[in-house]
């Protein structure tokens, strides 16, 4: 599904203007090694963890409290990591930025699918029904209003926290796979992995494997399928719930389109700032663990710059937007997403839809 959007508005040549102008002057060198040192911080983390579940964990709850802080570390990757990686933000050369990203493979994932799933569909099409498959979830539970309305979907508000600990046996078992074999991602045609990356995806998975069955070579089996299945659930819960504050929660608009191909009604600026949204920008736990994730807005609008340069972009942001009377959504606090998230999931359970209005549908 393609879609086109309206032209771009004067505002956003204005704030290319200022965010090149601040990465002109700003401390690369001091991020570069902010990055560096976070980075050791993050793996060491990951290691020491795996090292404590294989090796010294012996009983119930000593296999859980490192399972738990496996798939913690295991996320900070994701978040800090792998993310930038992947979106050839990590400081230095291109390589560093591609070693960064296979991070990704390690855990399970698929670093070259997950480059056209999210970098282009997500961050192109983001909260378009059929354009953006992170608000898909095969009709399990409905994200967005232009969704189709289940009967089962009134309790989503309480099974979708149960759905989002499986993601990442989904993403390790099933979706890759699926994706490979239909070479789609979402509604969208992607050329499948060939030569190298074919290579890396299937080096990647035997990685993969081998670090997620460690503990069975070691461990007593049944402390070694509680310590892998708490780290799966861990892991896929908090990956899921970090990406859905930032766009499906009631500040979030959900655009309708119609058309072959699809038109939306705004510029790509104006509907960026409308379906996405920051929470969290002054805590620095969170800007650190989560890898500048809070300040979705600054890393939908400019995904290749390193997120350590985030919060001073936000300052631009704000000043921009306010300037051209644009939408800036924000929420103070982590709580206040989580909260708002679970008020959208049952929302959309109830079957609400808003009423139809020819400034937020455009038909060719």
């Amino acid at each position: 599904m393609k879609v086109r959007f309206k032209p771009r508005i004067r505002a956003h040549a204005v704030l290319n203007e200022r965010v090149a102008a601040y990465m002109r002057t700003a401390d690369h060198v001091g991020a570069r090694r902010r990055m560096v040192a976070k980075t050791v911080v993050i793996l060491s983390w990951t290691v020491g963890s795996y090292a404590l579940l294989l090796f010294a964990a012996s009983t119930w709850w000593q296999v859980a409290l490192a399972a738990v802080s496996l798939g913690l570390a295991m996320s900070g990757i994701g978040f800090s990591i792998m993310h930038d990686g992947n979106h050839g933000g990590y400081p230095g050369p291109a390589w560093v930025s591609r070693a960064a990203g296979f991070t990704l493979d390690m855990l399970g994932g698929s670093s070259y699918i997950w480059s056209f799933k999210h970098n282009v569909n997500h961050h192109t099409f983001t909260n378009i029904d059929r354009a953006d498959s992170d608000i898909d979830l095969n009709g399990l539970a409905r994200m967005s209003p232009v969704q189709a309305h289940k009967p089962g979907h009134r309790y989503q508000h309480i099974y979708t926290w149960g759905l989002y600990c499986l993601l990442a046996f989904r993403w390790i078992l099933l979706s890759d796979f699926q994706n490979m074999a239909s070479g789609l991602s979402g509604e969208n045609p992607f050329p499948r992995p060939r030569g190298r990356e074919l290579g890396l995806f299937v080096l990647g998975k035997v990685i993969a494997l081998g670090l997620w069955s460690g503990m069975f070579f070691v461990q007593p089996w049944p402390l070694a399928v509680f310590g892998m299945l708490l780290t799966a659930v861990v892991l896929g819960f908090t990956l899921a719930i970090v990406f859905q504050l930032a766009h499906v929660v009631e500040k979030a608009k959900f655009p309708e389109v119609s058309g072959d191909p699809a038109r939306c009604d705004k510029d790509w600026l104006t509907h960026q700032l409308e379906t996405t949204a920051d929470f969290a920008p002054r805590s620095k736990f969170w800007n650190w663990y989560l890898g500048g994730l809070n300040f979705q807005v600054e890393h939908h609008l400019f995904p290749k710059i390193c997120h350590i340069h985030y919060p001073e972009i936000a300052k631009i942001f704000r000043q921009t937007c306010e300037e051209f009377d644009l939408p800036y959504n924000c929420y103070d606090t982590f709580l206040d997403a989580v909260v708002s998230h679970q008020r959208w999931l049952r929302k959309m359970g109830s079957g609400w839809s808003p009423s139809p209005a020819p400034s937020q549908t455009a038909h060719v």
